[in-house]
């Protein structure tokens, strides 16, 4: 859960912010999906990454906290 945990902090240091979708694409990731969206939501607990809504394309996107 670790390795992921610091998959997603690299790509989002390359692209923020990002959608769950613009995620997947970056890091290739296939599989069960849950996992990355476990690893994602503790990141948000932890308060590494913040959700910033996109009222436009009407999604959240993810992006690293300052």
């Amino acid at each position: 859960m670790d390795e992921l945990k610091r998959l997603i902090i690299s790509v989002l240091q390359n692209c923020q912010p990002c959608s769950f979708e613009d995620l997947l694409n970056y890091m290739s990731f296939r599989g069960d999906l849950r996992a990355l969206r476990k690893a994602l939501a503790e990141l948000v607990r932890e308060g590494v990454v913040v959700k910033v809504p996109d009222y436009e394309r009407k999604k959240l996107l993810y992006a690293l906290r300052s």
